[in-house]
């Protein structure tokens, strides 16, 4: 099975987290989240493999424009957005 992982993740710490458009609470979303899954899966003997930057292209067209820009706002200021986007 191939990992992928990208390091900007590091990046990723948002001060909300959204479901369907409503704030839900703190982002269970944290960089030491996805460090700990990253080295447990190392030391398991996996290899990782950086991820590669696709930008924001897989999902244009499938998100609506709002959310679309946001990502992108995000995205080229260093972080990963993480979008829900299995209603679209």
């Amino acid at each position: 099975m191939k990992i992928f992982y990208a390091s900007q993740h590091a990046n990723h710490c948002p001060k909300q987290f959204y479901v369907w458009g409503s704030f839900v609470g703190v982002s269970p979303d944290l960089p030491e989240r996805a460090e700990n899954i990253r080295e447990t899966l190392k030391a398991d003997g996996h290899t990782i493999l950086e991820a590669p930057d696709f930008g924001l292209q897989p999902i244009a067209g499938r998100v609506p424009d709002r959310t679309l820009h946001a990502a992108d706002r995000t995205h080229r200021a260093g972080d990963s957005p993480v979008l829900d986007v299995s209603g679209f």
